[in-house]
């Protein structure tokens, strides 16, 4: 008996070893993942994306960049050799490991272990629209080809109209009408405007598809005359006017999206002489608005990056040309930041973030059901929280706004990488917002925005009937798939923009 009962003991001895073993080497290789995979992005969770994806594609990325090789996988195969040399000009892959083999192998198995086979798709969101009835759809063709190309739209330049920049470096004024004019014509995509009057800016992108080669440039047009500010910008997606140190001389913001290289810039000097200073050194830069988040008098710069270190950055201005940046809401890099809105939402007097995430071409292309549409409270003090989350997948646009003229803001939310299988109509949402405390929201969708296919979107008050109308610009490719008959409809018609005629205040709606 006695015997019995030592041998009994000798093997519960080896099984809590074994347990403890194997729990230390989970922990061990938990500790491993935060600390090479979380150390200049916020960690992703592996239930974030399915196993297969971090088999094919995120793994032998993210072992790249820590100088490990991940089976056949090689960042520049397929590539040109201009492409390739300047991914090797952006050291983002190491020549030596950074971590042993053993340990890469525990961060890999680690992240395989827990990684589900598939992500849920939430079918139920179908039924929770009703249709749109506040907006009428229309649809506008702005040149005379088949197949929508439209990469920009701003509607704060011309004074009756907006400006409309294409995929094939077309530049068109719309007065709001049928009618539209080319303007000029450019060496590649168009991909942001700015300014009022006689000074417009225009962003050349270089390259639509993701790319490390700087291409982009920066135009002045003042006065009749055509002026380059900057060239050789990566991808160069938004751009803005500003005076920060308030010299009476302008400055130039640049979002350069890049690819695995980006940065927001400031191009500045005079006359004939710009130089540029990096603001941010990040890749997925895409959007900037200025406000004087801390009341000292002087614009600081709010930033949103859509890659990498996703999140709300923001450059205290400390004058003189001087900043102090404070990323303020930190996401996963799977998240896939597209857009924000930056808005007083609850009255208070300070400024709230709207931020859509729904990016879904670059590695991953797969449904997320944590894509959507976030609101953030602010404090008072530039602390945000989040207040509210409405899951839509790919949500890549949002803009705020009081559209039915009811005292509170509203929402329209666009995205590029919906449910196309399954409820391909929350391309585009409206959100009512019906009690803003409560955070309640009715929303709407309409079948007729499947008459395209919307990359960007724009609110103006295209009719002039003193309210504020919705703009989606439409492109005909896509980055991720698209079930065949949607591209084929989109390419027989000349449909470049659906103008959504705001009917708020007429009966019947």
């Amino acid at each position: 008996m006695r015997k019995t009962i030592v041998c009994v003991t000798a093997l519960a001895v080896v099984i809590l070893s074994l347990t403890h073993c194997q729990s230390s080497e989970e922990a061990s290789a938990e500790a491993l993942y935060g600390q090479y995979c979380g150390s200049c992005h916020q960690l992703p969770s592996p239930g974030d994306l399915s196993k297969d994806l971090w088999i094919t594609r995120v793994l032998p990325e993210m072992g790249a960049r820590l100088g490990v090789q991940a089976g056949a996988y090689n960042p520049v195969n397929g590539l040109g050799i201009e492409e390739a040399y300047y991914i090797e000009r952006t050291q983002v892959y190491p020549k030596t490991p950074l971590l042993s083999e053993s340990e890469w192998d525990s961060i890999y198995n680690y992240v395989i272990s827990l990684a589900p086979d598939s992500l849920p798709v939430d079918t139920v969101r179908k039924h929770r629209s009703v249709p749109l009835k506040q907006f009428s759809v229309h649809k506008i063709g702005i040149d005379r080809m088949n197949g929508a190309r439209v990469t920009s739209l701003n509607c704060t330049g011309p004074e009756n109209g907006c400006w409309i920049g294409t995929g094939t470096g077309e530049w068109f004024s719309w007065s709001g009408t049928d009618t539209s004019r080319m303007v000029n014509l450019f060496a590649s995509p168009i991909s942001g405007f700015d300014g009022q009057g006689s000074e417009q800016l225009v962003l050349e992108m270089g390259n639509l598809n993701p790319s490390d080669v700087p291409r982009g440039k920066l135009w002045l047009f003042r006065n009749g005359r055509q002026q380059l500010l900057a060239e050789g910008l990566y991808r160069p997606v938004f751009a803005k006017r500003t005076d920060l140190n308030q010299d009476g001389t302008a400055e130039y913001l640049v979002c350069e999206f890049g690819n695995r290289v980006g940065m927001l810039s400031l191009i500045e000097g005079r006359d004939e002489s710009y130089s540029k200073r990096v603001l941010v050194n990040q890749p997925g830069m895409i959007r900037v608005e200025l406000a004087d988040m801390n009341e000292d008098g002087r614009e600081d710069i709010i930033a949103l990056a859509g890659q990498g270190d996703e999140g709300i950055y923001v450059l205290f201005n400390q004058g003189d040309g001087k900043f102090s940046r404070e990323q303020v809401i930190q996401l996963p890099p799977v998240y896939g930041s597209s857009w924000f809105e930056l808005f007083d939402y609850d009255g208070d007097g300070d400024l709230d973030i709207a931020v859509v995430n729904g990016d879904n071409a670059d590695f991953t292309f797969i449904l997320k059901p944590y894509h959507g549409f976030r609101l953030y409270l602010n404090d008072g003090s530039s602390n945000f929280t989040e207040a509210f989350f409405y899951p839509v997948y790919g949500a890549t646009r949002v803009i705020a706004r009081d559209f039915d003229r009811d005292g509170d803001q509203d929402f329209a939310i666009a995205a590029i990488f919906p449910d196309f299988e399954h409820n391909a109509g929350e391309s585009f949402i409206y959100l009512e917002n019906e009690e803003a405390a409560a955070f309640r929201f009715q929303s709407y969708t309409s079948a007729a925005t499947l008459e395209g296919h919307p990359l960007i979107m724009e609110s103006n008050d295209v009719d002039k009937d003193g309210d504020l109308d919705i703009l989606l610009g439409l492109y005909v490719g896509s980055p991720a798939p698209v079930p065949d008959s949607l591209p084929q409809r989109w390419m027989r018609q000349n449909v470049d923009l659906l103008w959504l005629e705001n009917r708020i205040g007429e009966e019947p709606l």
